[in-house]
């Protein structure tokens, strides 16, 4: 990056049975030495509106889903061919609501992150040619809230629970460029989500 640049792009998805997702991403990118170090902030929105989606066993339910979350990135040549990156989580909330045609809340989940980095290398092995390699880290609690039928018939009653999750993922990456028009590149991530006692461990190719 030789001087700043900002970039904008907003997506709507329409479900033919459920809501209509609309997402925002804008980006503003900063160098503070050109072509040694620079920094970029980043903020995402996304809500939904419109048509109810249909749960099994529930019939016709309104969907809400909203995200906002902002992340600070910075970077760094460290050497000639090395460079260097660091993300910091400013703020990130998802929230996701189930309700009833009569406007009985069914369920509602909150998650909101405590804190969250990302760090990564990049090493150019030849001219155009990469390998990398990353590890990022999260807390999150996580509200969640829903109407449950009791066993024996009777009312549903509400159950509330509060949990707290850490999700943490490595990935490791390397390219190569073939030709002009052709770059083959290859990555595997490992990431573990453990929370509420359990660990669950996803290995990506």
């Amino acid at each position: 990056q030789t001087r700043p640049s900002m970039g904008v792009r907003a997506t709507r998805t329409e479900f033919d049975h459920g809501p209509t997702v609309d997402s925002y991403y804008a980006h503003l990118t900063l160098p503070l030495l050109p072509r040694r170090s620079g920094l970029q902030v980043t903020v995402i929105t996304l809500d939904s509106s419109g048509d109810a989606a249909v749960l099994p066993g529930v019939g016709p339910v309104e969907v809400s889903m909203s995200e906002s979350a902002m992340v600070v990135d910075y970077g760094r040549r460290l050497r000639g061919r090395l460079t260097g990156g660091l993300s910091v989580l400013g703020f990130e909330d998802v929230g996701l609501n189930f309700t009833s045609g009569f406007g009985t809340e069914l369920a509602d989940v909150d998650d909101s992150a405590q804190y969250g980095f990302r760090g990564g290398l990049a090493y150019e092995w030849a001219p155009g040619d990469f390998i990398g390699a990353m590890y990022s880290f999260s807390r999150d609690d996580v509200d969640f809230r829903a109407l449950v039928q009791s066993p024996g018939g009777g009312a549903p009653t509400q159950v509330a629970q509060s949990l707290e999750f850490d999700s943490s993922q490595f990935v490791l990456g390397a390219s190569r460029r073939l030709n002009p028009n052709l770059l083959l590149a290859a990555e595997y991530q490992h990431g573990v989500l453990s929370g509420d006692g359990s660990d669950k461990v996803s290995d990506t190719w």
